[in-house]
């Protein structure tokens, strides 16, 4: 054959040319274009070609394919505008006679049959229509089918019969058939379980005698499969592909096609005229090397599909033919039992063969393996050694991936492999390398990786993986760095590991350099690169990119996928786009799994979203997942931060051997709500059960006791933390401490406790008590602390707002208008105070001044009533509140438009009697709004729960739950 050379260059399109086709009776071509035209090229006499036509103004969008019928006398176009036009070549002018419309979405190919009768044409409204040529050159659609579960890629006719195949983005090759009543149906899919491929399906192609196509596929393999058999006497046929050639092999095939398992099938014909012809010394009689192989051939292809049933049957009919089975076939039905996952069967056999080799061993430490069933694996290695068979590479790559649990035996197999000379093998190095690092044992893991003389791209990613699995980030980033510099081949596998790495230290420009390699190497729309690059983006806060690389490949996204934009969404504080994208997920048909429930609960809990959550609370429900111990605390913990702790309680009741962050949760819910005798009854029976409390246990069980006044307790416990639980208080323990002495008004005891402390107090410390001193009325001790704090969080204005109103309860003016102009020339504001209430599926926002709603004018003669009324109860304005020189009624006014104020009138002009008022604030409540809510309660009769920013006040029948401790 010669080299290929070009002869010639056709130009004149004006954008990307898609598709070609040849005329099968003239030297003519097709050629079809995103410049939405079709060109006609003919060849010359001298050779050349000439474009002698331009189809256009018909398709508006891209034409993305195009076939001539066998006569060679019509065209058909498929495009990107849904549409399919067929072209009709009348005295050498082409005309539009027919424009075949019907499909939702773009058509992406057309195809003719043999006969020139029909056309079939596919999109990506996953479906195959099939139209007839009817007299006048009229088309009729006859068919539409229905079965791939994605966009449909290309069609295609078999060149001789009317049979039709179709490959989608779903993985698989559907054949369609017409049965006797001229219904087309599917006869057969080619997909991952018969042996098909394991990614989308690009293309299909025939050779000319129609007895073998190809296929090609993401999964970077060609697949030649047989199409002889396409009709039988009794119709269609199924095909397996090419499974061998020679007699013997035909008459596998028809054990395959046809045998049924009884004495008439043809197997069991085919054997019995062996026993036959030998019947005289049926003990002496071999296979033939011709019949051992195309059998051993038979068996490899019903373990590359699973079939279980037809190994067995095969096992069977060989048994039954009292014929000698050699070791290699016997092990041939080894491996098949073990690929189809039936160990007890290959155990059986394994135990039964009359002579084992190398392969049989391997096989059976090899099945062991993969179930993890370490001490069988270890047993038959053992036996092995014992009957003095040598274990070679692959046996001792097979036994060291039994051992990734257990380190101690994975070391001396380690031993033995050196002592034996394969220490140095490259499957059995990447295998120990491996190992150790499954086993956390990094350091050793890297030796033996350093210590191969040869890497492939296997042991790299193996290696990188482990580094990022167990927390060694930078490593897996400089492991990844060597492997593009010595030029190792890099797949989706090693880009997850680097992209999972960089998300975790938050290495945004490492991440973009791996997500710009990603693109050069074609694998950014891989589900798993995709869900990595995902879970980086949304891991560093760039949700906007995150959210780009999940549209551009959302047709390969999972579950997971959805799961980590879920996840970036609600790290980000965008509960709505979360929701929204949850819902996006359920309408596709996805199930969620538990990350995403606990994620998105996670979300409703730290809002206080209580309608949102209780609606999650319900898709649990449907989805089964009520027994998930995650997903069961988040629930709890939900319900805790809206303020409904008997549910919260009755929901960890329920769960089965709570876990430690169940404990958090419900301790957590009891100590925001200012229940700390009932935190610290949780944690003595948390103890008597013997779970183990960890750091956040101990850092709700003392703010618990300090939100309930309990000094003595919470002491005694942050005493015992280290000496009787073994966990060593961290800054955020001893700030809830201070926070501790400082609720309770012991300044005194909180300035010896922040002397004796190991480091300085951190911003929470100091902010409870300097909130401390101005309850206090201290300013010495309050100067120090908003100093210290202005130090910390410069860009924070709460020191000196709390500063401020101190100076002005002292009538200092002068210090008070210093501190403003501090705060302008810092660019500093006040941070307005807001309250919100949700009402039906909206959530309503209210400040004192700056706010509007169409129902103002209502809430606030709701709001006058509700004054006036208990004021009869015997309210008084707390007017040293208003830290401004005013008179005594401007200050009464301004109280009584505080944002809470206007979110209970309106939430109880506006919520059914027996729903709970729940009110949301972002910042502490004031004493003189705590004292007007406990009234109002009792004079509407109702619950109203208030949290504001540090925790939950619950108001009934003239009482808060805080005891007015807070």
């Amino acid at each position: 054959m010669g080299e290929l050379r070009e002869v010639e260059a056709l130009e004149g399109h004006g954008d990307r040319v898609w598709g070609l086709a040849w005329n099968p009776t003239a030297a003519v071509l097709a050629s079809c274009s995103g410049d939405k035209t079709v060109r006609i090229w003919e060849q010359s006499p001298s050779g050349s070609f000439i474009c002698k036509a331009i189809l256009e103004d018909t398709h508006t969008r891209t034409v993305r394919s195009c076939a001539w019928s066998p006569s060679g006398k019509m065209l058909a176009t498929a495009s990107f505008d849904a549409t399919t036009a067929v072209w009709e070549n009348i005295g050498g002018d082409y005309e539009c006679v027919s424009t075949l419309e019907g499909h939702e979405n773009e058509v992406k190919s057309v195809s003719w049959n043999a006969a020139g009768s029909l056309i079939a044409t596919c999109g990506r409204d996953k479906s195959v229509w099939i139209w007839e040529v009817e007299p006048g050159n009229e088309f009729e659609c006859v068919s539409v089918l229905q079965g791939h579960t994605q966009d449909v890629k290309m069609i295609q006719w078999h060149p001789s019969v009317d049979v039709l195949f179709s490959c989608s983005y779903d993985n698989s090759i559907k054949i369609w058939a017409e049965d006797g009543d001229d219904d087309w149906h599917c006869v057969q899919t080619l997909n991952e379980a018969s042996n098909g491929h394991t990614s989308t399906v690009w293309a299909m192609s025939f050779n000319a005698a129609g007895d073998k196509m190809v296929s090609c596929s993401d999964d970077l393999t060609i697949k030649v499969w047989g199409t002889d058999n396409l009709h039988s006497d009794d119709g269609f046929s199924p095909w397996d592909g090419v499974i061998a050639t020679g007699a013997a092999d035909d008459a596998i095939r028809l054990f395959v096609e046809n045998d049924d398992g009884s004495v008439d099938g043809p197997m069991y014909k085919l054997l019995s005229k062996r026993e036959k012809a030998h019947e005289q010394d049926v003990n002496s009689v071999q296979w033939s090397s011709a019949d051992t192989e195309a059998i051993s051939r038979l068996l490899r292809t019903f373990s590359q599909s699973h079939n279980i049933s037809a190994v067995k049957h095969l096992h069977a009919q060989l048994t039954r033919s009292l014929l000698h089975t050699s070791n290699y076939v016997n092990n041939h039905l080894l491996l098949s039992y073990v690929n189809c996952g039936r160990i007890d069967y290959a155990q059986k056999l394994f135990d039964h063969m009359p002579q084992r080799n190398m392969v049989s061993w391997t096989a059976m430490i090899t099945a062991f393996s993969r179930q993890s069933l370490l001490a069988n694996a270890v047993a038959v290695f053992s036996q092995m050694r014992h009957v003095g068979e040598s274990p070679n590479e692959f046996a001792f790559s097979s036994v060291i991936q039994a051992a990734t649990r257990v380190v101690g035996f994975g070391r001396q197999v380690h031993c033995l492999a050196v002592k034996s000379g394969f220490g140095n093998e490259l499957v059995v190095g990447s295998n120990l390398a491996d190992m150790y690092s499954k086993c956390a044992c990094i350091r050793d893991a890297c030796k033996v990786f350093e210590e191969m003389p040869y890497k492939d791209h296997v042991s790299w990613t193996s290696m990188i993986d482990g580094y990022a699995k167990h927390g060694f980030f930078k490593e897996a980033l400089l492991g990844f760095k060597r492997m593009l510099l010595e030029g190792v081949v890099i797949d989706s596998y090693v880009i997850s590991s680097a992209v999972s790495a960089s998300a975790s230290m938050k290495a945004c420009t490492f991440g973009w350099c791996v997500h710009c390699i990603t693109v050069k190497l074609g694998l950014e729309e891989e589900t798993a690169v995709g869900n990595a690059l995902v879970d980086m983006y949304s891991k560093v806060n760039d949700m906007e990119s995150a959210a780009r690389v999940f549209g551009s490949v959302s047709r390969r996204m999972n579950v997971v996928s959805y799961t980590s934009l879920i996840d970036g969404y609600v790290e980000s504080d965008q509960i709505e786009k979360a929701l929204e994208t949850f819902v996006e997920l359920t309408r596709k048909g996805m199930v969620p799994n538990e990350f995403t429930f606990s994620s998105l609960v996670k979300a409703c809990a730290n809002h206080a979203a209580l309608e949102q959550g209780s609606q999650l609370h319900a898709q649990v429900v449907k989805f089964n997942f009520v027994a998930d111990a995650v997903v069961s605390s988040a629930l709890v913990y939900m319900y805790g931060k809206c303020g409904l702790v008997g549910v919260s309680a009755q929901l960890f009741h329920c769960i089965e051997n709570p876990a430690d962050y169940a404990w958090n949760s419900l301790m957590s819910g009891f100590s925001h709500n200012g229940l700390g005798k009932e935190a610290v009854k949780t944690f003595e029976t948390m103890i008597q059960q013997c779970v183990k409390p960890n750091a956040i246990t101990f850092v709700n069980l003392i703010m618990g006791c300090s939100h309930a006044g309990l000094v003595e307790e919470g002491l005694t416990y942050f005493k015992s933390m280290e000496s009787k639980y073994g966990v060593a208080p961290s800054a955020e323990h001893y700030s809830c401490v201070i926070d501790l002495f400082s609720r309770a008004g012991k300044l005194r005891e909180a300035d010896d406790f922040i002397n004796r402390m190991p480091f300085e107090p951190d911003c929470f410390g100091w902010c409870s008590y300097l909130g401390a001193c101005r309850m206090q009325g201290d300013k010495a001790r309050a100067e120090i602390a908003a100093e210290k704090l202005m130090r910390l969080e410069p860009e924070n204005s709460s020191a000196h707002v709390m500063l401020s109103s101190i100076y002005a309860k002292e009538r200092q003016w002068a210090d008070v208008r210093s501190l403003r102009k501090m705060m302008k020339d810092g660019n500093l504001k006040k941070l307005p105070g807001y309250s919100w209430v949700d009402v039906g599926y909206k959530t309503h926002v209210f400040g004192a001044h700056d706010w509007s709603h169409p129902q103002q004018a209502q809430i606030y003669t709701k709001l006058d009533s509700l004054i006036n009324e208990i004021k009869r109860m015997g309210y008084k304005p707390e007017r040293d509140v208003i830290h401004i020189d005013a008179d005594d009624s401007t200050k009464e006014k301004m109280l009584q438009y505080h944002s809470e104020k206007i979110a209970v009138a309106f939430a109880v002009m506006s919520l059914p009697s027996w729903k709970p008022i729940i009110i949301k604030k972002n910042l502490r409540i004031c004493i003189d709004c705590h004292s007007a809510i406990k009234l109002m309660a009792k004079a509407v009769g109702r619950s109203i729960i208030v949290r504001d920013n540090s925790r939950f006040h619950h108001f009934a029948d003239g009482y808060c739950s805080c005891n007015d401790f807070w």
